[in-house]
């Protein structure tokens, strides 16, 4: 772990949040210094489409193809919360994604919605 992961790693693991959800989006913004990271448009993950910067997880083989879609693992919760054995697996369009490494600035944490969802958060 290190400083730029350790929001993911220190959340709690994936157990009652929901398993999709139509309009979730982007939340929590945080800065990050010498990351690799993905700036997506319209990635998918659990019937929600968004755009935003992510950082990319270390398992990711790069250079990512050109072109076509592509799943690539991401360091960023869902509900508040982390997946039990790695992070979340966004579906991209290769044509309209840009890696960018030793990335200072801010990316996106979390995605959520809090329409609808009765959980109360700390």
């Amino acid at each position: 772990m290190d400083q730029n992961t350790d929001f993911y790693y220190n959340a709690e693991v994936w157990t009652d949040q929901p398993g999709t959800k139509f309009d979730a989006s982007p939340h929590k913004l945080m800065m990050v210094n010498n990351a690799t990271i993905i700036k997506v448009k319209r990635a998918f993950y659990r019937d929600c489409y968004f755009d935003g910067a992510f950082l990319l997880a270390p398992s990711v083989k790069l250079p990512l193809p050109k072109e076509g879609r592509l799943e690539v693992e991401v360091i960023c919760r869902w509900f508040e919360h982390r997946l039990k054995t790695r992070g979340p697996l966004f579906k991209i369009n290769a044509a309209t994604t840009e890696v960018i490494e030793n990335y200072t600035g801010q990316v996106w944490t979390d995605l959520n919605s809090w329409a609808g969802y009765k959980r109360d958060y700390k």
